[in-house]
């Protein structure tokens, strides 16, 4: 990158500003205006009460130096609710903007807004009264005219202009906005925006216009302190970042006013965010602990360790742990003197949460202590045991993917080189699409590329508008096959406009977006298929393998049942195309060697493994499945008369290749893996080239962003999207972040379909609020980091399809998520919906087994099913000190009896049942609670899973377990609105959550008690107004937020105002364990409150010193008129009395902590006797419980009596 790519913005950073008085400079200005235009002052454009004029105008001062600032005019085109209809049935879409009255969500738009800027430092302002213009403005008494010139040569900056716009209801604003129609005496908005002079009217009240309404009192220009040009280097990366270091985070960008900013928001939210965690990794690498085993075999495979941290680690280190921590396995290195440079092993480990439940610990780990289960590697003679020390983290990298987003955020570089080479075109004829691409990526519009024609023209109403690309993702050359494309897609009434839509789609982008259980990715599908059709190979993508997934699943089901249908009455039949889902080249070749020796079981063990992640590689459409194919293995389905002719043609080339006998033997069961090894067969190499041949014959290849890119052992697909695919789909694209996506779709803008929800979870940023030392912000572009690219273009107002019909859900399943979430959506089911349907049986059985079993709550309305929410009384929360994890055994308790009960007492098939929770921690509690024998009747339940892992999945019944409670740790990872979007859509025809109805705090208002305009929200009294409680909650990635449980709260109140809510009583015994836990989980608490306090008591400080610095700063004029010898004595008496007020608040102060000390101490004796009499009730009627599960098994207390007792005697130091 070249020095001057960062200086595309003159002017000061962020961090050189100078510092201003809030009280001296007000962030906006906004004053409604008319403007003039013409010799004869025609109004061009006018605000409420300066006259009726459809076309809405502001003079605008926009001072905030966290974004763009500017002065400027702000134009505003109404857009109806009539107008969005009109535009949704007809197939052009619906246009929407980021609604900043709404927290900044993308709505539909209300307007549309182009914003005309003043050039910096090349405008003067000249400010006059015109009395002579009262005529034109009834109802006002003065009028000022402001007129703003410009320097010969300078031109006004234009944003939103050139983007397609539609109404049916108002064809002349569609002239004006498409087509530069003229608006007054022959002036167009192109001639409007050439002006040198603007004429502004304002309101003769309007003090001081003409030292607010300047440019001289804005902020310096924004921009980012970093360079953007430099290609990905982990030292430079670290220096630029340690250089801007900052408390202050950066705003979420809405749109870039050039390049520079744009390639440093995109690189740098996603490099700020992993690399301090990986400079903390490399710190940690440099600690050697000592460590001793505790195993009752000093051969143990599995021993258990206990590393002996310093104190001060967990403090120093407790934000990089909070995300180490979360690992499901790691490699320890272990070392057998200090001073070793090498280790002398690796053995796999993992962090053990909740030690203290495990009898041979009770004694061993201190609280700062880690406790690690350890996985012994297989003896080997030649290397015998020493005493070992150890090494934490040895090899771990949080930088490896980081190379490719930094290069791919490069790519919108002005100067970057194209990536589509394949396109036969040459760096020249590229430059104008890549320049449009950019243009499009920034987000403010399309007038520069639209007018490029127009530069030299005197008069520019006279000339078209360049117009912009538009692609027919459904030009197949064969109506037949369009039409089976568009009925397979989606219902009836819809197909018109879907056909509309994709027939002409602007800027060669197509965006669906649509709430849960609407068939998004069933549309997708089928947009895949007809663009394959039309352009040729196309490489799909989604953010995770989950969303691949089913992105290749659904299209290559779809993609058979529509050729099917195209080839009924055709003379030349169509192939299928061959969609395949693309893994690792090591997982490819492994696999496909294990089926060709188990085609009965072509699948390796998928049994989870401790030790090792789940895995990521699927037989179906993998690249092994289709060599196995083409070699008629038995492991998987033969190719079709009709699939892909490439394929066909790579089977009668394998069948004519000598050398390749003994493997079409293996495959087709004549010789097995023993014979095949005994004779001459085909080394590794060819079967990697066969395994690359396929790839070649794709038509569809769907794989991750990372699996797209090239690397030092995969080029398969990098190659695919280099020099073979046409377009680009990627689904899910409200979860993908930008950078991921520039490596998928390059910088030539090939056409592109996205498609997803920016309500469902947003791209992840693991690093948001966090602080170093210093009280630094770790990642300050977290906001730019969470802005999916489907989200971005969807507010620059592309036109965008919505799917308007729920189909997954029985109805009713989606009310209350519709109402919350959905406002702008009217709520429409499918016609499979009714709850009479045959696919709804389980929820019908769920519905009629919770109203017998729980008689207070309401039945769901005749032809709904509805949620129901089990309130758990008295559970418990659970905290490991800490990993910070957290588990609820007595909510998963009660879920699973609620199951088993609901399973035995209806017959429901226990395989329609699935378990979501939150938290991770649970899932391995009732993964342990389900082997009891009690739950043997739930042995057919899916694995549960975690919110966040069953995106894109569904199941008839969900039980969600919450594991939240109030007041501590309050509602928890719920308050995820993304996060609780996905959690309450997942079922099909019913859904019970257990969890804490009050975990939001406070109590249950009905709606005609609420303070108007908060809908009944759950309230929490106090003094005064009742004010809404805000939690500090740890996310996913461990950060700590600052929330308010919104959309959790209403959703809780939707609930209770149903009669949905029924309450039942838990967690009456408590294990030592739990206690132990217990007790940590307070101190936390108490730790956390005290932060809290600690910050408010902060804040209270530096807003009385602000206060007080303003006293100062009002007073000084009447000091200087002042005689010293009054300011003296006015001095001395103001010490004094501060001085009274400070020892007075002193005084209170120590009064109030002594007044809550003899409280506590009140309670304390008659507390103690209490928890005495109740530890020795829970103390015996843990020993009954004991009794009757010894008995069970044919024990008595005395069988185990020995083993308690030897746990008690001295350690034996040889096992240490």
């Amino acid at each position: 990158m070249s020095q001057d790519i960062s200086q595309v913005v003159a002017g000061t950073t962020a961090e050189q500003a100078p510092k201003k008085k809030a009280k001296d400079l007000p962030k906006r200005f906004k004053n409604p205006c008319a403007v003039l235009v013409g010799d004869g002052n025609e109004v061009f454009a006018a605000g409420p009460k300066l006259g009726q004029h459809k076309i809405k105008s502001s003079l605008v001062w926009h001072g905030y130096d966290t974004v763009p600032c500017w002065l400027g005019v702000e134009l505003r085109f109404p857009v109806s609710p009539e107008a969005h209809l009109a535009n949704e049935e007809s197939g052009f879409g619906v246009r929407h903007f980021w609604d900043t009255e709404d927290l900044g969500f993308v709505r539909p738009c209300k307007y549309v807004e182009i914003i005309v800027k003043f050039p910096r430092g090349h405008t003067d302002l000249d400010v006059k009264p015109v009395d002579d213009l009262l005529p034109s403005f009834p109802g006002l008494k003065s009028l000022q005219l402001l007129e703003y010139k410009l320097s010969d040569g300078a031109q006004a900056t234009v944003q939103g202009f050139g983007i397609p716009f539609a109404d049916p209801t108002d064809p002349d604003m569609e002239a004006i906005l498409n087509d530069n129609a003229a608006i007054v005496d022959n002036i167009g908005l192109l001639d409007f925006f050439r002006q040198q002079s603007f004429r502004i009217v304002l309101d003769g009240s309007v003090k001081d216009t003409k030292s607010w309404m300047t440019e001289t009192r804005l902020p310096p220009p924004f921009r980012y302190p970093y360079q953007t040009g430099d290609a990905w280097d982990e030292g430079r990366y670290s220096e630029i970042v340690d250089e801007h270091k900052s408390k202050d985070p950066f705003v979420k960008q809405t749109y870039f006013e050039n390049d520079a900013t744009h390639i440093a928001a995109v690189s740098h939210a996603c490099v700020q965010d992993v690399l301090w965690l990986d400079e903390a990794v490399n710190t940690i690498q440099t600690i050697k602990s000592s460590v001793y085993f505790v195993a009752e075999d000093s051969n143990a495979t599995y021993p258990r360790a206990i590393v002996k941290l310093p104190q001060d680690f967990r403090k120093t280190y407790e934000t990089a742990w909070r995300r180490l921590a979360k690992e499901a396995t790691f490699k320890l290195d272990l070392y057998t003197a200090w001073d070793d440079a090498t280790p002398c092993e690796e053995w796999d480990c993992q962090i053990m949460a909740y030690p203290k439940g495990i009898d041979d610990l009770q004694q061993h780990p201190e609280e700062s202590d880690l406790v690690l289960q350890l996985r012994r590697p297989l003896p080997d003679p030649k290397k015998p045991r020493p005493a070992f020390q150890l090494k934490t983290f040895g090899t771990r990298s949080q930088t490896t993917d980081l190379d490719r987003k930094v290069f791919g955020a490069r790519m919108f570089l002005p100067d970057a080189k194209p990536t589509k080479l394949h396109l036969g075109n040459s760096d020249e004829e590229l430059a104008d699409p890549m320049d449009l691409h950019r243009a499009l990526m920034r987000g403010t519009g399309f007038i520069e590329w639209r007018t490029k024609q127009l530069a030299d023209a005197s008069k520019p109403s006279a000339l078209p508008l360049r117009p912009l690309p538009s692609v027919n993702f459904l030009d197949t050359g064969d109506e037949a096959y369009t039409q089976a494309v568009v009925e397979e897609s989606v219902f009836p009434e819809d197909q018109k406009r879907f056909r509309t839509y994709l027939s002409g789609c602007p800027a060669n982008v197509a965006l669906f977006t649509a709430p849960p259980g609407y068939g998004k990715t069933h549309v997708m599908a089928g947009a895949t298929v007809g663009a394959c059709k039309t352009f040729g190979k196309i490489l799909a993508s989604g953010p995770t393998n989950i969303s691949v997934d089913n992105l290749a699943s659904k299209t290559d089901l779809l993609a058979t049942k529509i050729v099917d249908k195209a080839n009924k009455d055709a003379a030349t039949p169509h192939h299928y195309p061959m969609v395949l889902r693309g893994h690792k080249p090591a997982d490819e070749l492994q696999n496909f060697v294990y089926a060709l020796e188990h085609p009965a079981d072509p699948v390796a063990d998928g049994a989870r493994s401790r030790w090792k992640p789940p895995p990521k590689w699927h037989l179906e459409l993998s690249v092994a499945f289709w060599l196995l194919a083409v070699l008629r293995s038995s492991a998987v389905r033969g190719l079709r008369e009709h699939d892909s002719q490439a394929l066909q043609d790579l089977q009668r080339d394998v069948d004519g290749r000598s050398e390749l006998a003994t493997l079409r033997a293996l495959a087709t069961g004549e010789i097995t893996m023993k014979e095949y090894h005994a004779a001459r067969h085909p080394p590794e190499t060819v079967l990697k080239a066969l395994l690359q041949q396929v790839v070649d014959c794709a038509d569809v290849v769907c794989v991750t962003p990372a699996g797209a890119c090239k690397t030092l052992t995969c080029d398969w697909y990098s190659n695919f999207k280099e020099f073979s695919a046409k377009a680009i789909v990627v689904d899910e694209a409200g979860n993908i972040d930008r950078a991921d996506l520039y490596c998928v779709w390059g910088n030539t803008l090939l056409p592109c379909i996205l498609g997803g929800d920016a309500r469902q979870p947003e791209p992840a940023v693991m690093t948001d609020n966090d602080h170093d030392l210093a009280g630094n912000l770790l990642n300050r572009f977290a906001a730019d980091g969470r802005v999916s690219p489907l989200e971005f273009l969807q507010a620059s107002g592309l036109p965008c399809y919505r799917l308007t019909t729920q189909m997954r859900m029985a109805n009713g399943m989606f009310d209350w998520v519709c109402d919350v979430m959905y406002k702008d959506l009217p709520l429409q089911y499918g016609r499979f919906s009714s709850v009479d349907h045959e696919r709804f049986a389980a929820g019908r059985a769920l519905e009629k087994y919770l109203v017998s079993k729980y008689p207070d709550i309401d039945p769901a309305p005749e032809g709904k099913l509805l949620p129901v929410f089990i309130d758990c009384r008295g559970s418990r929360v659970i905290t490991d000190p800490l990993t910070k994890s957290k588990k609820c055994p007595d909510q998963i308790t009660a879920a699973l009896d609620f199951a088993a009960d609901f399973a035995t007492t209806t017959g429901v098939d226990p395989d329609r049942i699935r378990f979501v929770t939150p938290y991770s921690a649970n899932i391995e509690v009732m993964r342990r609670l389900r082997t009891k024998s009690r739950y043997a009747c739930l042995a057919k339940i899916p694995e549960p899973v975690t919110v966040d892992a069953y995106q894109g999945r569904e199941s008839d019944i969900i039980i969600l377990v919450h594991g939240n409670r109030h007041p501590r740790p309050g509602p928890g990872f719920m308050t995820s609105e993304n996060r609780l979007n996905v959690a309450m859509t997942r079922a099909k025809s019913g859904l019970v959550c257990f969890g804490d109805i009050y975990a939001c705090g406070g109590k249950i208002m009905p709606a005609e008690a609420a303070v108007e305009g908060d809908e009944g929200l759950l309230k929490v009294q106090g003094k005064g107004r009742e004010r809404i409680l805000t939690f500090f909650i740890e996310d996913a990635f461990g950060n700590m937020n600052q929330v308010k449980a919104t959309m959790l709260r209403k959703l809780h109140l939707r609930m209770v105002e149903a009669n949905r809510v029924a309450t039942i009583h838990v967690g009456k015994e408590k294990t030592e364990q739990e206690k132990g836990d217990e007790e940590g989980e307070k101190k936390e608490g108490e730790k956390e409150d005290g932060k809290k306090k600690e910050g408010e008591k902060k804040k209270r400080k530096k807003k009385k010193k602000k206060d007080t610095e303003e006293k100062e700063e009002s007073k000084e004029e009447a000091e200087e008129k002042k005689d010293p010898q009054s300011k003296a004595e006015e001095k001395a008496n103001e010490a004094e009395k501060e001085a009274k007020i400070g020892n007075w608040a002193d005084d209170v102060e120590e009064e109030e902590a002594k007044a809550k000390r003899r409280k506590d101490m009140g309670t304390w004796s008659a507390q103690i006797k209490a928890n005495d009499a109740a530890e020795d009730k829970e103390k015996m009627e843990e020993l009954e419980a004991r009794k009757l599960e010894l008995a069970a098994e044919g024990l008595t207390l005395a069988d185990v009596a020995q083993p308690i007792v030897d746990k008690w005697k001295p350690k034996d130091t040889k096992s240490k």
